[in-house]
């Protein structure tokens, strides 16, 4: 596929190949459907007897959306006529020319693989996987304390939202009544290792001696070592000076060009001596939002793939290294075909265009 003309839209199509998060287990009851745009792409994800189901949202009929339908047993029911799709996208059911229909034999919607995770819905538009959900133990650990947050809607572009969880520098203003409220302007030099599937920062948060002070021990000075899986997994492992820790994961789904859905949870370690979990997940709401408005008022809203006018210190390091092998990851991706994504709706099983079967 010629990407030339427009250089934004390769990493969409890379993406295509990658599983990304598009709801919480735990709001896709037995029976559900969520609607959700992965990629400038509608699709729905539902809770079937035998287990999750994700398509195009678009009935090849007439364009309905599957969103407002209904799930029947292992099918998928559109809400204008009824017809029925299996979790593989076939069509199984034209109330209209009632069972065993030829038309319905050679009718399908596009469905997609979907996973749960972490207490993440994933979905990954193209059958070629490009690289598996990441590995997190403490996530899977019953020792650890795991809370899943609401996703957090930002208006700007998932590399922007990266970029701004993976900055060192500015947590003194952005976060100056938070989570900066004892850090200092100054950054060291950090130590980044790259590795074939990403990268890993290791450094000290950048916080004066905070011994005695009447903050949370959440603001305190700690470890913090930042690893990037490609292409928008981060997670951020804070080591406390008790031994304590805490690990906290970031995927920002993207939903268009200028903007993404931030997933995201945190695991406390086992008998954490500092703020309950509820008032934990409380301050980093707080945070996240201090980080939301900070990304919504750049611009461009999505970090350009070629070079954009501005200056950088050393303390952008994580965000160039990000930026260099994010590029490196779409390079890599094989061509994705221009025909991969089928149109939702009015679809012609014949190929007949408007032309009736029965």
């Amino acid at each position: 596929m010629d990407n030339d003309g427009d250089p934004e839209a390769r990493p969409f199509q890379v993406l295509r190949s990658t599983w990304q998060p598009v709801a919480l287990s735990r709001d896709l009851k037995a029976g559900g459907i969520i609607s959700y745009r992965l990629l400038d792409e509608d699709i729905v994800v539902a809770r079937m007897p035998s287990g999750l189901a994700a398509y195009k949202d678009g009935c090849p009929h007439r364009g309905a959306r599957f969103g407002l339908g209904k799930v029947v047993g292992d099918h998928l029911q559109c809400p204008y006529h009824g017809w029925r799709f299996d979790r593989g996208g076939q069509c199984r059911l034209i109330p209209s020319l009632g069972e065993g229909s030829a038309v319905a034999r050679s009718a399908k919607v596009a469905s997609y693989a979907v996973a749960e995770r972490y207490g993440f819905v994933w979905v990954r538009l193209e059958d070629r996987e490009a690289c598996p959900i990441p590995a997190i133990p403490e996530f899977e650990d019953p020792a650890w304390t795991y809370v899943v947050a609401e996703p957090t809607p930002f208006g700007a572009g998932f590399r922007r939202e990266i970029e701004n969880y993976l900055d060192m520098s500015h947590f003194a203003f952005a976060h100056a009544d938070t989570l900066g409220k004892a850090a200092i302007a100054l950054i060291d030099k950090y130590q980044v290792t790259e590795y074939p599937d990403g990268f890993q920062m290791d450094a000290a948060f950048p916080a004066l001696s905070t011994e005695g002070a009447a903050i949370s021990k959440l603001q305190q000075a700690h470890d913090r070592v930042q690893r990037c899986h490609m292409p928008n997994v981060t997670t951020i492992r804070q080591r406390f000076h008790d031994g304590q820790e805490r690990v906290l994961v970031h995927v920002p789904s993207p939903n268009t060009r200028t903007s993404c859905t931030v997933f995201w949870s945190i695991a406390i370690s086992p008998g954490f001596q500092g703020p309950a979990p509820d008032q934990q997940m409380a301050f980093a709401v707080r945070v996240l939002d201090e980080d939301r408005v900070m990304c919504e008022n750049q611009r461009p809203l999505e970090v350009p793939m070629r070079s954009e006018a501005c200056r950088y210190v050393p303390a952008d390091r994580l965000a160039l290294t990000y930026r260099k092998m994010f590029a490196g990851f779409c390079a890599a991706a094989p061509a994705i075909p221009a025909d991969s994504a089928p149109a939702a709706g009015c679809a012609h099983p014949s190929g007949a265009g408007a032309a009736i079967s029965g």
